[in-house]
């Protein structure tokens, strides 16, 4: 098995360098809490029905 590994460079100028430093700086933390327990589901069916209940708690896709 082989894997291939891949790089980027990003140049910024100053301009974009600074703004990316200010918005590092101001950015916020975000605590995420958990509503209810967490559980590892297997059944097609039962993932199904959750994804289910979440779709419609988010309601109708608008365009």
């Amino acid at each position: 098995m082989t894997t291939n590994t891949f790089q980027r460079e990003f140049i910024l100028n100053a301009k974009e360098a600074d703004a990316l430093a200010e918005a590092l700086e101001n950015s916020r933390r975000v605590d995420i809490k958990l509503k209810r327990k967490a559980e590892y589901i297997t059944d097609s069916e039962k993932i199904h029905a959750e994804l289910d209940d979440v779709f419609k708690k988010l309601g109708p896709v608008t365009e």
